[in-house]
């Protein structure tokens, strides 16, 4: 296994900030599909505050999700659980990052 930043010096600020940096697209990622869905409502005449979008299982999954992220970026703050969030951030949410916003991912997304 090829050892990276974050086996490396899991403590160091690096490869916190980097984390903190990845997770925050993350949020970026969600906070775009929650705006979408918003201005679908709204493009209708439904505000933001109704209970059909409030109660819309898409809204409530993004909200869910941003608050999983927010809390990751918080536990990596306090120094909890880093070696978990770590392995998120490394095998799940940068390899997402990297293949959406790579330049050769723009080209074929286009």
């Amino acid at each position: 296994m090829e050892t990276t930043l974050f086996r490396q010096d899991p403590d160091s600020w690096l490869s916190s900030d980097i984390a903190i940096e990845v997770i925050g697209r993350m949020v970026a990622e969600q906070m775009s599909l929650l705006y979408a869905l918003l201005n679908e409502y709204r493009d209708a005449g439904i505000e933001s505050d109704d209970e059909r979008v409030v109660n819309d299982v898409r809204h409530q999954q993004y909200q869910q999700q941003i608050a999983v992220y927010r809390n990751e970026i918080k536990s990596i703050y306090r120094g909890e659980n880093k070696a978990e969030i770590f392995d998120r951030v490394e095998y799940e949410y940068a390899p997402y990052i990297k293949q959406k916003y790579a330049p050769s991912a723009r080209v074929t997304q286009r």
